[in-house]
């Protein structure tokens, strides 16, 4: 069996059976495929079995969807509808295939909506009858209910209450309405003299779900739910001043306030003081370096991919150009500057308190996302590939940010390097945002003014 397997065999294999050729393709469909659990010792058998596995899941599925479509045109639907449905299907708890959920789903809707059709053809006679305003089903059960309350009644649905004498006698007098109408009125007056935007359905909700207001007067309800409310809303409004006053002591944006939060909870800063937690937490990234690549990162994932993968690790070291002797234990505290070159292009600069250290962490970067490394880890040492760390400064800590901007500026590093560049001077331009690869490394170097064999 060959170790290696050549690009040209990949593609077949994936040309094949109609999947997109290329190095990414292949490494993206065979890490699904081991997901899926192809994990034999033969990634050619691997990757045949589970594109076989993926085209017949396929067929499955172009031939439910076909089957579906009939099902949902007939029921006035189409293929952008088959998705809620199935979900509603099965929130409803329809049992059976996907097909028979649908069919059973389908036809409850189809009987419900006959008999919703009916409940607001009766709602609107009801209605047009007793000189009441219909504007929706929601509006109308309200002013049923309030009837109902009024007259001490009670009863299981609308359509009862409307069968009910009590309720025809409450609406055959005109009263009935006009009382409705002027309580609203003076509802909607309140709420505009408070610079409320409810309607007052809206306000009565919010009062009795929010404050737990439940009194029988519904003029009682709004008035003291516009005490709590204008309560709420400036104990709101002054907490987002201080969020916003916090970010800005910190020189960060105040709209970025989630984000830092949910970044402080999740290395476990859980108090139930906010303020506390980010200040902490802003506090543990300064000592950390975690902001700008921090070197605790060997101290965890990279640590333990070593592991696993030493003869990995073996492996590429023996081909990366190591004049300053980085990778020796002696050397692992060397505080600075640092270079990684790709056939002699500055393709990346960074800092380190531990360059030894923080120089795994890009060799773990770069087997389990080449991509980002022009897949050099597959071509160094093949076809002229060169791959060299070089020490650029040695300094002290307090002195990182300044030589690293110096260096980024003075070697236009191409990862980094973008001219009228808006974000922070080290950081990565974006995959989609790049122009050049393994071939043409040289060339879309030197036309951004960068010099081969700048280095010393």
């Amino acid at each position: 069996m060959k170790l290696e397997i050549d690009q040209e065999d990949k593609d077949k294999i994936l040309s094949s059976f109609g999947k997109e050729i290329g190095a990414i393709s292949w490494r993206n469909n065979l890490v699904h495929a081991r997901y899926l659990g192809f994990k034999s010792n033969d990634p050619i058998l691997d990757m045949k079995n589970y594109l076989r596995y993926i085209n017949r899941k396929k067929r499955k599925e172009e031939f439910f969807k076909s089957k579906a479509k009939i099902i949902l045109e007939n029921y006035g639907y189409t293929e952008k509808d088959l998705g809620r449905i199935l979900m509603s299907a099965t929130k409803n708890g329809f049992e059976g295939n996907k097909l028979s959920k649908i069919k059973q789903y389908l036809k409850f809707k189809e009987k419900q909506n006959d008999n919703l059709t009916k409940s607001i053809k009766l709602h609107k006679e009801f209605c047009k009858l007793y000189n009441l305003n219909y504007r929706n089903e929601q509006s109308f059960s309200v002013i049923i209910h309030n009837a109902c309350r009024k007259l001490n009644l009670d009863f299981d649905s609308v359509n009862k209450a409307l069968e009910s004498q009590e309720i025809i006698n409450y609406f055959s007098n005109i009263n009935g309405k006009n009382h409705s109408d002027e309580r609203n009125q003076l509802i909607a007056k309140i709420l505009k003299e408070n610079n409320i935007n409810l309607t007052p359905g809206g306000a009565l909700m919010t009062a009795k779900r929010d404050f737990g207001l439940n009194y029988k007067d519904n003029i009682l309800v709004i008035k003291e739910f516009v005490k709590l409310y204008n309560e709420r809303l400036k104990e709101s409004s002054e907490f987002q001043k201080r969020k916003d006053q916090f970010m800005i002591d910190h020189n960060l944006l105040p709209e970025n306030w989630r984000n830092n939060l949910v970044n402080a909870r999740a290395y476990g800063f859980k108090s139930n003081d906010p303020f506390k937690d980010l200040e902490e937490f802003f506090l543990y990234i300064k000592e950390c370096k975690l902001l700008y690549g921090s070197d605790l990162f060997y101290k965890s994932k990279t640590k333990e991919w070593i592991k696993d993968n030493q003869n990995k690790l073996n492996y590429i070291i023996k081909y990366i150009i190591d004049k300053n002797n980085i990778f020796n234990s002696a050397q692992s505290n060397i505080c600075g500057i640092y270079c990684w070159l790709i056939n002699d292009v500055p393709y990346y600069i960074g800092q380190s308190t531990e360059i030894s250290n923080r120089s795994l962490d890009h060799i773990y970067n770069m087997y389990n996302f080449p991509e980002w490394w022009l897949y050099i880890i597959d071509n160094v040492g093949k076809n002229g590939n060169k791959l060299e760390i070089k020490v650029l400064e040695v300094c002290e800590k307090d002195k990182l940010d300044y030589f690293e901007e110096k260096w980024i500026k003075e070697l236009k590093p191409i990862s980094q390097f973008q001219e009228n560049k808006t974000t922070k001077y080290d950081s990565i331009i974006p995959l989609k945002l790049r122009n050049f690869n393994l071939q043409n490394l040289v060339e879309k170097y030197k036309s951004i003014g960068g010099t081969i064999n700048e280095i010393n």
